[in-house]
C-alpha cells in the first residue's frame, strides 16, 4: 500500500497540485512508515473488487484495522459504498462529515 501511495503522489497532476518535490514525497512516506503498524494479510481467493482486484488490499486493511470508514477517490471502491459494514466515502464526504461534527456541540458520533 505504501508503494501505491508513493506512486500516486508522484503522478504529475498530484505532485503539481500539492507542490510536492521528490524529497517531500520521500519525507512524507518516511513519516507514514514511522507512525503506522505494518501488517501482512492474506487476500481472499475471490476478488472483492472484481473490476480491479488490486483494490482488495485496501478493503482488507480497513477490516483488519477496524476502520470507522474507508476514504477513497477510486471509483471502484466508491461504487461499493460499504464493505463489512465499513462505509466507503470520498474525501469530500469525509470533510463535510468532519465539518458537521466540529460544528455540533453534543459530540455524539454518528458514523463516518
Amino acid at each position: 500500500m505504501l508503494e501505491e501511495v508513493q506512486r500516486v503522489l508522484q503522478y504529475d497532476r498530484i505532485a503539481k497540485r500539492f507542490n510536492l518535490s521528490p524529497e517531500e514525497i520521500n519525507h512524507y512516506l518516511a513519516n507514514i512508515r514511522a507512525k503506522v503498524e505494518l501488517i501482512a494479510s492474506d487476500l481472499p481467493d475471490l476478488p472483492i473488487v472484481e473490476a480491479d482486484p488490486s483494490d482488495d488490499k485496501f478493503l482488507i486493511c480497513a477490516v483488519e484495522g477496524m476502520a470507522d470508514c474507508k476514504v477513497s477517490g477510486d471509483r471502484h471502491l466508491l461504487g461499493l459504498s460499504f464493505y463489512h459494514d465499513i462505509p466507503i466515502v470520498s474525501s469530500a464526504t469525509l470533510l463535510a462529515f468532519l465539518d458537521s461534527e466540529s460544528s455540533t456541540k453534543n459530540g455524539n458520533r454518528t458514523g463516518c
